[in-house]
């Protein structure tokens, strides 16, 4: 179904709102204004073409989203002793304690949270076959 357009005027709805959405599609998935386009109005080719600029959006965005999750999982640990060390300075402003009093409740937590990074390698170390 090749066809030669003089106008706007000659599209029928359905083939205006196709293009209007392969339009749509071609500026929001970034793949932008380069010089290979269509030349004559084919409805099968835009149609395919439009499947893959969606599964090359979605696929772009799954990638993003598991970039996210990991950087978001790696700082899950951090953020905890973060939180932790927070209240830590609360309870320490709270109850004004003096100066040598307040570091070693810092060492303390610091230490504790060394230690419990060190409990959790020590558990994977465990679930390993003897012969690594």
């Amino acid at each position: 179904y090749d066809q030669e357009f003089e106008s706007a005027q000659d599209f029928s709805p359905v083939d205006t709102y196709l293009l209007s959405v392969y339009w749509a599609m071609y500026t929001l998935t970034g793949i932008g204004y380069g010089d290979i386009t269509p030349m004559a109005y084919n409805r099968l080719e835009f149609v395919v073409v439009l499947l893959c600029m969606v599964c090359g959006g979605l696929t772009w965005a799954l990638i993003v989203a598991n970039v996210v999750s990991l950087i978001q999982d790696a700082n899950a640990k951090n953020a905890e002793a973060m939180q932790t060390m927070d209240v830590v300075n609360n309870m320490i402003k709270s109850h004004n304690l003096n100066k040598e009093l307040s570091s070693q409740c810092r060492d303390y937590f610091t230490k504790l949270g060394d230690l419990n990074q060190a409990s959790e390698a020590r558990k994977i170390i465990e679930k390993m076959s003897p012969m690594l």
